[in-house]
């Protein structure tokens, strides 16, 4: 075998940690591990990757009959495995993957409806406020509202409210008032791949703003937004694109803030065209709008919406429980989260998991928390750095080895991340990737895409037989995507082939 210009090709072997050594004492010589590292090879010496870093780790799963079950064995194959890499949405792996291992796949997000103060059985009169107290449901009225609101109606009707002389108040309060990371760049901030994350989150923390394109190089005329969102204000700075130009809108807006800024471009064209924006505090809109419901449904609210955190309404008495709205288990909720790479999903359950560990809703003691869990099974953790949940944050960090070692763990636990992710060539995320070749139906993955930075790490099910943890990791290659798209499938259908 010709020598790979420094990349190490390692022999199949055991450890509890996530650093391996980069050399053994003996060479792997399968052929089929060996067309994997030269496809690697190959992609490393493209023109786009020469002035980045391409990282890459790969290991099977299966234990030799010398290992004890439940070992992880030994990358195969590496290049820069303990490099610490940019991972973007394949942080993801870590996080879903966390939260079935610290949560429990059984985990459900609740929502409680709730009032304080005294009621009178005669007039139906509520001498208090109507709460909503978030657990953190990042799909809490993904679809719509209507049908929520009509049980929390029923809840009301049922308690024999018929006037609220207070406030229907937004609790958000199981997350910490940073409604998004330190970490993250002003240019996303206010979009909606970069949602405020609170407590009570709701309709996916979105809403659609709406430009009427004139002519290329003038203002777009702003139209509005939908749904309307109460007391934010916008400054319209969005120009009109060529035909081709594509969509190059963004939201500048902090969290909690009444004025957001509209910038980029938007395509020329005689229909009206639209962009997303994250919503600056999803506990008062949603308390807007079911105060806004209750008053259709004849129901009178005296006071305005508001939020615990504003903390302009006055509390009266304990609380009394009316309806709880549960999500779905978390095993079922990750799978939209690693087909479709929500961020605000993954956000909310980092937040969930520092809860679990130290009752602190905080992105900080979420990453805490998986960090912890990671040492508590014998992985190593030089160079982890885990800034987020979602992987936007440029500041995180993981080795190829550490992120295949991890996936072989939650394997061998069987927690049901496999089964999340996407089908190379097939599903989600990665339906654009691997189509008509070898890797097609076999690769299971998570991409991680962030400026200059793209990541696939996942699991393969090999033509011999056998299943492996891979990741592949590039960061700050040059030119064009189409060409390390095509580097990248050229490894992963070496990798289908082993």
């Amino acid at each position: 075998m010709k020598a790979l210009s420094g990349l190490t090709l390692l022999t199949t072997a055991f450890l509890a940690s996530a650093d391996e050594p980069s050399t053994t004492t003996e060479e792997k010589t399968d052929p089929k591990v060996e067309a994997v590292a030269e496809a690697v090879e190959r992609f490393t010496d493209q023109p786009e990757t020469q002035a980045g870093s391409v990282g890459f780790s790969v290991r099977f799963l299966d234990v030799p009959t010398e290992g004890q079950p439940g070992t992880i064995a030994k990358p195969a194959y590496e290049a820069l495995g303990n490099k610490s890499l940019l991972p973007a949405s394949t942080l993801k792996l870590v996080t879903t993957g966390c939260a079935l291992e610290i949560l429990g796949k059984d985990y459900q997000f609740s929502t409680v409806l709730k009032h304080d103060g005294s009621l009178d059985a005669e007039t139906g009169l509520l001498a208090g406020n109507v709460h909503i107290v978030g657990n953190g449901d990042p799909t809490l009225a993904e679809d719509g509202w209507s049908i929520l609101f009509g049980k929390w109606l029923e809840a009301l009707q049922e308690a024999g409210i018929k006037n609220v002389n207070g406030h229907v108040v937004g609790d958000g309060t199981a997350f910490h008032t940073q409604a998004v990371s330190g970490a993250w760049t002003w240019d996303d901030i206010g979009n909606y791949y970069a949602p405020n994350v609170t407590g009570l989150n709701f309709y996916r923390n979105t809403f659609r703003i709406s430009f009427q394109p004139g002519s290329v190089g003038s203002i777009a005329m702003f139209i509005g937004t939908n749904p309307k969102v109460p007391e934010l204000k916008f400054v319209n700075e969005m120009y009109t694109g060529s035909a081709s130009s594509g969509d190059q809108g963004y939201v500048y807006g902090a969290p909690y803030a009444t004025t957001y800024y509209l910038r980029g471009s938007i395509p020329r064209q005689e229909e009206a065209f639209s962009i997303k924006g994250a919503l600056p505090d999803p506990a008062y809109f949603c308390a807007h709008q079911f105060d806004a419901y209750l008053k259709t449904k004849g129901i009178p609210v005296e006071g305005a919406a508001t939020t615990v955190r504003r903390g302009d309404f006055k509390k009266s008495g304990t609380p009394i429980e009316l309806s709880t709205h549960l999500s779905r288990p978390l095993n079922e909720l990750i799978r939209p989260v690693n087909h479709k790479s929500l961020n605000l999903d993954a956000e909310a359950l980092l937040k969930a998991i520092g809860n679990k560990r130290s009752n602190k809703g905080t992105t900080a003691d979420g990453a805490k928390a998986v960090l912890s869990y990671l040492v508590e099974q014998g992985l190593a953790t030089t160079g982890f750095d885990m800034i987020d949940g979602c992987g936007l944050a440029r500041g995180n960090g993981i080795s190829p080895n550490q992120l295949t070692a991890i996936l072989a763990l939650f394997a061998n636990r069987n927690n049901g991340l496999r089964e999340s992710l996407p089908i190379a060539g097939r599903s989600g995320t990665l339906k654009s990737i691997g189509g008509g070749t070898s890797a097609e139906g076999r690769i299971r993955g998570k991409s991680g895409t962030v400026h200059r930075t793209k990541c696939y790490a996942g699991y393969v099910d090999c033509q011999s037989g056998r299943t492996a943890a891979f990741a592949i990791m590039v960061n700050q290659y040059t030119g064009s995507y189409a060409p390390v798209k095509s580097g990248i499938t050229s490894v992963m259908a070496r990798l289908a082939e082993m």
